[in-house]
């Protein structure tokens, strides 16, 4: 806004500015909406195996919030992970590569645990797919 309307020059590096933090900002906001639009997915996921597997509730349940949640949270310090290829020096690469790979786990996890729920069950269509 300062930029285009008091004629400032934050983001142009012609004027003495910085374009990468026009993407830092950028992905800052616009980044942990991507793990937040996810979340209803995965409760959707989850309760589809729970239905297929005949069980009463997903196997290891809290440990699914659990990690829904931590999903969540470190969604909210990885944004950088989109802008690797822009010169952000090699600590906040390796801080973002790291940060990166943690929000994978829990992830991870949580797929093993649909197909532990979903193991040991004769598995049964859904009657209204037919």
């Amino acid at each position: 806004m300062f930029d285009r309307n008091v004629n400032r020059r934050f983001f142009d590096a012609g004027g003495g500015g910085n374009a990468l933090l026009y993407q830092h900002l950028f992905w800052f906001f616009g980044h942990p909406e991507v793990y937040i639009l996810i979340l209803p997915a995965f409760g959707i996921v989850s309760h589809a195996t729970v239905i297929v597997s005949g069980k009463d509730d997903v196997d290891r349940y809290l440990g699914i919030v659990y990690r829904v949640l931590r999903i969540g949270l470190i969604g909210c310090v990885v944004w950088a992970h989109h802008i690797y290829v822009t010169g952000i020096d090699a600590d906040s690469r390796a801080y973002f590569t790291a940060a990166t790979i943690v929000i994978a786990i829990p992830t991870g996890i949580k797929v093993y645990t649909w197909l532990l729920t979903t193991s040991e069950t004769d598995l049964k269509p859904n009657p209204v797919l037919r």
